[in-house]
């Protein structure tokens, strides 16, 4: 029986801008795409190879590429007051050109800050770039944005996730021996003795030290006055989030409903899509959210931990995201609509 022809990811990158990024991402796509399903030119390439028969069969069977484009993609040269990926025998540019030319489907990832260059800084071969829908994956998430673009790749190419390692078998607990029970069953005794001796002390009354008087044997039984606490009665007017936020580094939209103090939230993707929903609390200025995030078809515990701005414009805060057993928190900033 014929096996099913795997689709491939090509990856264009320019070495001096985006390699420690781009090498990070390429590990993340390894943990759920075949190393063969993955074209990385300093990966593949053998020596003594032409580099433009090597690029150009890979881009034959490629189904999509991602441009990684960091903060130096366009190479400026100070010098000539050019620009490196206009020069004809810039490799990174013959890539892109020669896939947009070949209508494969072509994905800008903007790493480190980095935004798509103006139009007229573009070659016409180059331009139509421009009107690809891009992504971003910032440093502060991601992990989270890595795992949404994996999901997204994993849909255009029509292939499952891989299926999770087993865990490791837990070792037996080793088996007690007689001795360890003679002693826990003595201390277990002993333990009791010395409650039912406390017990009876405290049943018998207090007897008044030798060179101490009544009034201070009294005295010294009657119970401490507590001051009572101060209660602070003013409390803070609860925050209204009912409606729709954004994220502005393009992540998505938040719609909150909110009865009283209870929230329930749902979060959706740019393209629409539902990627979490959960629940929580409004208290003054704070909000906690238990959430479900979902990645690779996998859904993601999450705690959303913000405060209101005094405006009720904003929501500032951090979301913890629980992965694998491991857990780490990223800033998250949330604007009104």
């Amino acid at each position: 029986m014929n096996q099913p022809v795997k689709k491939k990811i090509f990856i264009s990158y320019r070495v001096k801008d985006t390699q420690a990024a781009t090498g990070r991402l390429v590990d993340a796509l390894k943990q759920h795409f075949d190393e063969d399903q993955i074209f990385l030119d300093i990966d593949k390439i053998e020596p003594g190879l032409d580099f433009t028969l090597v690029i150009s069969k890979y881009l034959d069977s490629s189904d999509v590429m991602l441009v990684i484009i960091g903060p130096d993609w366009m190479a400026y040269n100070s010098e000539r007051n050019t620009y490196r990926i206009n020069e004809k025998n810039d490799w990174v540019r013959l890539e892109i050109a020669t896939a947009l030319q070949r209508n494969i489907r072509v994905v800008p990832v903007l790493l480190e800050g980095a935004s798509l260059p103006d139009e007229e800084l573009l070659t016409e071969d180059l331009k139509p770039l421009l009107r690809r829908q891009s992504y971003e994956i910032s440093n502060k998430r991601w992990k989270y944005d890595s795992e949404q673009l994996i999901e997204f790749l994993k849909k255009i190419l029509g292939q499952a996730a891989k299926p999770a390692p087993k865990p490791a078998p837990v070792p037996a607990a080793p088996k007690k021996s007689k001795t360890v029970y003679w002693l826990i069953g003595g201390a277990i005794v002993l333990l009791g003795i010395i409650a039912n001796a406390a017990s009876e002390n405290n049943n018998n009354p207090s007897e008044p030290i030798p060179g101490q008087n009544e009034s201070q044997v009294q005295h010294n039984n009657t119970p401490a006055q507590q001051t009572p606490a101060v209660v602070n009665k003013v409390q803070e007017q609860t925050a209204d989030l009912s409606g729709k936020w954004f994220d502005p580094n393009g992540k998505g939209t938040y719609v909150f409903q909110q009865n009283n103090g209870l929230l329930s939230l749902a979060v959706y993707a740019v393209t629409g899509e539902q990627t979490g929903e959960g629940t929580g609390t409004v208290t003054g200025r704070s909000v906690k959210i238990q959430l479900n995030l979902s990645a690779n078809g996998m859904l993601i515990p999450s705690e959303l931990d913000v405060a209101v701005s005094p405006d009720n414009l904003e929501l500032n805060g951090h979301i913890r995201i629980s992965d694998n057993g491991s857990s780490y928190s990223e800033k998250i900033h949330i604007e009104r609509l």
